[in-house]
C-alpha cells in the first residue's frame, strides 16, 4: 500500500453508464478512498464524458470537487468517414467482407486498402481472417492474419506494425486492437462485425 501512487479509471464514462445496469459495481467504488491510510489521487480517463457528468462522477467516486481537474482533447479525425451498409448474408458466412479483397487477387493486381475487421470473439475473428484469406492467391495468404487477446503483447505489437507499414494486407481482431488507437489511424477500412465501415482517405 504505501508504493501505490495513484488509482486510474480508464473510460470513466461507464462508471455512471453502466453502473445502473449491467456494472453495479462501478457505482460502489468511491468508498475505496477510506480503505488507505493517506490520500491516493484518483485520474479518470475518458474520451466521451460529458461537463454534465462529471457531477455524477464526484459524487459516486468520493472526490473533492476542488481537486477535480479536467483535460479534454480533441477525438475528431477528419480523415474517417462513416459508411452504413445492410448485411445481405448471414453473419457467420462473412460474404458481406467481399468487398474487401477480391477474388483470387494475386501478387501482380492492385493491393486493397489496408483494413482492420472487429469481430465479437476469438473464434469469429480467425473464421473471418481465414474467409478472406481464402480468396487471395495462395502466395498472398499469409497476408491476412488474426490477433486477440490469446495472444502476446510481441505479436500484437509486430503484427500492428506490420499493418502500419503495409506487410500485412489486412487483420481480423477482437477489440485487442483498440479502435481508438494509433494504428487504426494509419488502416483505411475499419469494419466491425456488425459491419459498420469505417473509411479513410
Amino acid at each position: 500500500m504505501d508504493k501505490l501512487i495513484n488509482i486510474v479509471l480508464d473510460e470513466a464514462h461507464v462508471i455512471k453508464e453502466w453502473g445502473g445496469t449491467f456494472r453495479t459495481n462501478y457505482l460502489k467504488l468511491g468508498p475505496i478512498h477510506y480503505r488507505f491510510p493517506r490520500m491516493i489521487p484518483f485520474h479518470l480517463g475518458s474520451a466521451t464524458v460529458s461537463k454534465q457528468l462529471e457531477p455524477e462522477l464526484v459524487k459516486n467516486l468520493h472526490l473533492r470537487v476542488d481537486s477535480l481537474a479536467v483535460m479534454r482533447c480533441n477525438t475528431d479525425r477528419p480523415n474517417i468517414f462513416l459508411v452504413v451498409e445492410r448485411m445481405k448474408h448471414p453473419t457467420n458466412s462473412y460474404e458481406d467482407l467481399t468487398f474487401i479483397i477480391k477474388k483470387n487477387l494475386g501478387p501482380r493486381d492492385k493491393r486493397p486498402p489496408k483494413f482492420l475487421v472487429f469481430f465479437n470473439s476469438r473464434g469469429e475473428a480467425q473464421a473471418g481472417a481465414k474467409f478472406l484469406r481464402a480468396r487471395l492467391s495462395p502466395e498472398l495468404r499469409d497476408k491476412v492474419k488474426w490477433f486477440h487477446s490469446g495472444m502476446t503483447d510481441q505479436f500484437r505489437e509486430d503484427e500492428m506494425h506490420a499493418l502500419i507499414i503495409g506487410e500485412s494486407l489486412g487483420e481480423g481482431s477482437t477489440n485487442a486492437a483498440g479502435m481508438v488507437s494509433l494504428t487504426a489511424s494509419k488502416v483505411e477500412i475499419i469494419i466491425t462485425m456488425a459491419y459498420l465501415s469505417i473509411i479513410g482517405n
